[in-house]
């Protein structure tokens, strides 16, 4: 227990230092610091988060040492795999410029994002061949 003990404290540690490093760097601050958030907030997205529901009675289930190494290759792939997923979305955007576009992306996706959640809301309907009035609550 001591060692998992030391482990949340240095990984909590270095994840408040990252957040405090980019929080104060001039230039790219909060670029680089909703970048750094948005990849730690990666494991609750509806992909990966059941998997640790998978991954840990796994884990349970066996000696710890092996419970142990199954988190570390679970936690390990999970990031090679966003990470290769990551640089081969930059580079693909750097070979069809879509730096100079991004400003009306990023209009289209918050547009689609805000669309769905109202519909999700039940204050507009999207698409129905039929008109249904919202449920009242």
């Amino acid at each position: 227990r001591a060692y998992l003990v030391a482990a949340l404290f240095i990984l909590t540690a270095i994840f408040l230092v990252g957040i405090f490093w980019l929080a104060s760097t001039p230039g790219q601050t909060v670029g680089l610091t909703l970048s750094f958030a948005a990849g730690l907030s990666m494991i609750v997205l509806p992909c990966t988060f059941p998997l640790v529901f998978v991954i840990v009675p796994l884990a349970m289930g066996k000696k710890p040492a092996k419970g142990l190494m199954m988190a570390v290759l679970f936690g390990l792939g999970l990031i090679v795999t966003l990470s290769i997923y990551g640089v081969v979305v930059a580079w693909a955007g750097q070979i069809f410029g879509l730096a100079s576009i991004s400003k009306w992306m990023f209009l289209v996706a918050g547009t689609a994002a805000l669309l769905f959640g109202l519909s999700e809301l039940k204050l507009i309907v999207l698409s129905s061949s039929e008109h249904v009035p919202p449920k009242e609550l």
